[in-house]
């Protein structure tokens, strides 16, 4: 169990690791053959635990605990080997499914990873729109050659910024529009609204409202997130609105590319104190567009389908964990007992 840093990061020494040495802060915690070790794990990864050992930890430059400290630590222990087996078997079971959700969901993250990669440099084709021209030399690299490359801003119709209506004006933030900032954005999704303002608030300040389906680019703050607007929403100064030509480009497949292209985007950040991307040179990003809008749309519905079954396997593991905290509260505070 390290002493430092991640306290109650606990795990228990496999047949490999035997005989194995310790590097310094870290401590090696030898489990009397009567009680249970695996038992002492669970109890001591458990957040009250955790909460408890943080308390007790000592230094200015580095944060330690103690072995003296962690010798006289408490735990509640059932008076029964039996039952501590018992309670260890059904949260082990519970980090087994855990750590197999968790194992696919990053196997799924990959498999994503990899088809944004292929799909949208033409690498692969999705069924129906396959050509046998082979490839050509780019600005951007190699690309079929059916395909090609434009400036973002000739796929626009035009670029919206946004703005902060005043706060003075209390009367502004009590209407029904919702406003967001750049920090409302969380895994490439509106996370949460946390306010809302009126028609006179947008009419008096620099905010503007992006339509249902138009994309939402954090273009300062906390450049490259960005998300499909799923409703009429107000904008910070944060923002960019893209309104792009329907017949030219699908925006779901644009939301796709700029995420492909993070690095790009963050490598184009300017300012000192607040850093973002310019007007000019969000128009010249290059946009590598498929034989045809159908094509497009293929592509983006591919990878939001994945993109949707990441979500569930999200939730799933979300569901797990939080079962696995419940179970901790209760069997290892004696409020449920298995023997």
């Amino acid at each position: 169990m390290p002493l430092r840093g991640k306290v109650g990061d606990v795990g228990q020494i496999d047949q490999e690791l035997v005989g194995c040495n310790l590097t310094r802060g870290v401590a090696l915690i030898s489990i009397r053959p009567q009680w249970s070790a695996t038992y002492c794990k669970q109890i001591i990864a458990s957040c009250s635990s955790i909460s408890r050992m943080e308390q007790l930890m000592n230094g200015s430059a580095l944060q330690e605990i103690p072995i003296a400290t962690l010798r006289s630590f408490k735990i509640p222990l059932p008076p029964t080997r039996a039952e501590q087996t018992a309670i260890a078997t059904a949260l082990s079971d519970m980090d087994a499914l855990i750590e197999g959700v968790e194992k696919l969901l990053e196997k799924k993250r990959r498999i994503k990873q990899g088809a944004m990669q292929e799909l949208l440099t033409g690498k692969r084709r999705v069924s129906g729109f396959e050509s046998q021209k082979g490839f050509q030399q780019t600005e951007v690299g190699a690309i079929p050659k059916d395909w090609s490359v434009a400036d973002l801003g000739a796929l626009v119709e035009k670029f919206v910024n946004g703005g902060t209506p005043s706060t003075q004006h209390s009367e502004y933030w009590k209407g029904d529009i919702p406003w967001i900032t750049g920090a409302d954005i969380l895994n490439q999704k509106i996370a949460v609204i946390r306010r809302y303002i009126t028609n006179e608030a947008v009419q008096n300040s620099s905010t503007n409202v992006i339509k249902r389906g138009k994309l939402l680019f954090v273009s300062r703050t906390g450049v490259g997130k960005l998300a499909i607007a799923p409703f009429d929403i107000a904008i910070s100064q944060d923002f960019t609105g893209i309104y792009n030509k329907p017949d030219l480009l699908d925006i779901t497949f644009l939301f796709w590319f700029l995420n492909f292209i993070q690095k790009e985007l963050l490598a184009q950040n300017q300012g000192t104190s607040i850093q973002g991307i310019t007007r000019s040179t969000l128009s010249s990003i290059k946009i590598v567009l498929p034989y045809t809008r159908a094509e497009q749309t293929a592509i983006a519905a591919i990878l939001s389908d994945m993109d949707k079954e990441i979500e569930k396997i999200e939730t799933q593991l979300t569901k797990y964990r939080k079962l696995k905290t419940g179970m901790m509260q209760e069997l290892l505070t004696g409020k449920k007992r298995l023997v």
